[in-house]
């Protein structure tokens, strides 16, 4: 019970309760009272009925999808020590931000949740791609007293994609490496994406690879140099893109986890200086 005493009286005021998480307003059925004052007259009946709920809970599995295929097969085991983040308001409208970790089943466990909606979130690791919920997160509304099951999370392997090759001296300038034809050191490779461009050099073996490259499409081309041909290797022209000879690739989601490595070698040839011959005569 409480008494408001109003010094020095005012005409009219709004009399409300704020909501504990775990409680529900049962009474009055508006938000709050507008009360009107008659100077020198008490107001009574401004009452509250509340009831306290049962907290609910939220389980789920995060399992080792080898396949990629977005559901968890006979054999696909629990992945332990996984971060999961609990996020959302409560009904009485308090953010909730909690967090639980996969035991060594792969399972977890949000206790005593107030009634409310929440999204589900993994906290992702390097070196793993998401398979299941496509949408990355869960959306679980939990009632007072219930349970929520089946926000499982599913990960496969990322693939280490790649590309690779060699460089050499096309002596003859035929175009395919043959015996006796060295390697070429110290010259650039440029591969192009859509978040940039990224530059390696030729090895003392003339090799030369770009490593664990995501879905995307992919750009390769060297370096030309002054009196150099090449002959082998990426020699599709791109002229639209203003770019020199060079490969495209593209690829897309890596649903089946499995890895993709492209050889590109390119071949130069150093003609060297030409010569003009003629004959004069009378």
């Amino acid at each position: 019970q409480a008494v408001v005493v109003c010094d020095p009286p005012i005409s009219k005021v709004e009399v409300f309760e704020t909501v504990k998480d775990g409680w529900t307003q049962t009474f009055p059925s508006f938000d709050k009272y507008v009360i009107n004052f008659v100077p020198g007259q008490p107001v009574e009946g401004v009452n509250f009925g509340n009831y306290q709920q049962d907290p609910g809970s939220i389980h789920g599995l995060k399992f080792n999808d080898r396949n990629g295929n977005g559901r968890r097969d006979a054999g696909e085991e629990g992945l332990a020590s996984w971060a999961i983040g609990l996020r959302g308001q409560t009904v009485a409208g308090a953010s909730i931000d909690r967090g639980a970790v996969t035991d060594g089943d792969g399972r977890y466990s949000f206790l005593a949740v107030p009634a409310g909606l929440y999204l589900v979130v993994e906290v992702s690791q390097t070196g793993w791609l998401q398979t299941f919920p496509r949408t990355g997160f869960h959306t679980a509304v939990v009632e007072p007293g219930s349970t929520v099951n089946g926000m499982d999370f599913g990960n496969g392997r990322a693939p280490s994609n790649e590309i690779h090759g060699i460089k050499y001296y096309d002596r003859n300038g035929n175009g395919r490496r043959d015996e006796g034809e060295e390697p070429l050191e110290s010259w650039e490779v440029f591969l192009g994406s859509s978040q940039g461009v990224s530059v390696t050099k030729t090895d003392s073996d003339g090799s030369y690879q770009f490593n664990n490259l995501p879905p995307d499409t992919y750009y390769l081309n060297e370096e030309q140099r002054d009196g150099w041909r090449q002959t082998a290797g990426c020699l599709e022209s791109s002229q639209a893109l203003g770019q020199p000879p060079q490969c495209r690739f593209q690829w897309g989601d890596f649903l089946s986890f499995s890895s993709i490595s492209a050889q590109v070698d390119f071949g130069n040839w150093e003609p060297g200086p030409g010569s003009i011959h003629g004959l004069k005569w009378r």
